[in-house]
């Protein structure tokens, strides 16, 4: 059960902007590494890319695979490749949603450590029209309606997380805002997560 064995979740200082990424950092968490499947979530197709290019520069190809929504084909494909690999490590990068679809459709990592990184914390678009219109009513639309829809985005993203089979799971945050907003992140999702601070 997850509630009762909480997952290590490693919050890691930085100093890069919002919109920057220290993907060196990134590099280094995968190749200390032993046998994983490694999740990279993002926010935008644009750091997906950026990431991607990085890990195939970067990383040995003989025992890293790396993958990535819009880079490696459809989800289907996605999923054959990644279960069909036998390298140390499997690497994904995606939007969450993806990667909760991906999830959903089976994946298997019995004798595999799991390990998700956040990179960037998949905030809600309040400018889409439906979400328009529920902020109407909102005299704070990103309290009281990103936020909350956010924290709920990410407790579903950790919950599905948290059901995968696997040898040990751990989740790293990237991204220093999950500390941020009163806390309201680290409140929802603090019956799954046992929080490090760096």
């Amino acid at each position: 059960n997850y509630f009762e064995n909480k997952i290590k979740t490693t919050i890691i200082p930085n100093d890069f902007q919002i919109d920057d990424l220290n993907v060196e950092e990134i590099v280094k968490t995968i190749q200390s590494e032993a046998v994983t499947d490694i999740f990279i979530i993002t926010n935008s197709d644009h750091l997906i890319k950026n990431i991607f290019s990085h890990l195939i520069l970067n990383l040995d190809s003989e025992s890293n695979l790396v993958i990535g929504q819009k880079e490696s084909g459809s989800i289907g494909r996605i999923k054959n490749i990644f279960l069909n690999s036998d390298k140390s490590k499997r690497i994904l990068i995606s939007r969450a949603d993806f990667f909760i679809n991906l999830l959903q459709k089976g994946l298997s990592h019995e004798n595999r450590k799991t390990l998700l990184i956040i990179t960037k914390i998949p905030f809600e678009n309040s400018k889409s029209p439906i979400n328009q219109m529920l902020c109407e009513k909102c005299s704070n639309a990103f309290i009281e309606f990103v936020i909350p829809k956010t924290s709920l985005q990410l407790k579903n993203l950790i919950l599905e997380f948290a059901n995968i089979k696997s040898r040990e799971k751990e989740i790293i945050f990237f991204d220093q805002r999950i500390k941020n907003y009163n806390e309201a992140f680290i409140k929802s999702l603090e019956r799954l997560c046992n929080f490090i601070y760096l």
